[in-house]
């Protein structure tokens, strides 16, 4: 799924170099929504080891609260 999105985005990229073109808005949409998809496919692989049960959510809270709690301490 990552490739065709991948190829997408290095057009959308050659795209946004021509400032000029008169569908530049509507390419930085289509950049941004590309962005939106990415983030929903990192979201999509741990969701599916949840959903299947293969993934040890204490543990992954846990985690998680560790990983908070170690950039909290940064943030003093």
């Amino acid at each position: 799924m990552r490739t065709p999105l991948t190829v997408i985005r290095q057009h959308v990229h050659t795209l946004l170099k021509m400032p000029s073109d008169p569908n530049h808005g509507s390419i930085r949409i289509i950049n941004r929504k590309l962005d939106d998809i990415g983030k929903l496919m990192d979201n999509l692989l741990p969701y599916t080891l949840l959903s299947a049960s293969k993934t040890d959510i204490t543990e992954e809270l846990r985690n998680a609260a560790a990983d908070w709690s170690s950039k909290r301490k940064v943030w003093k």
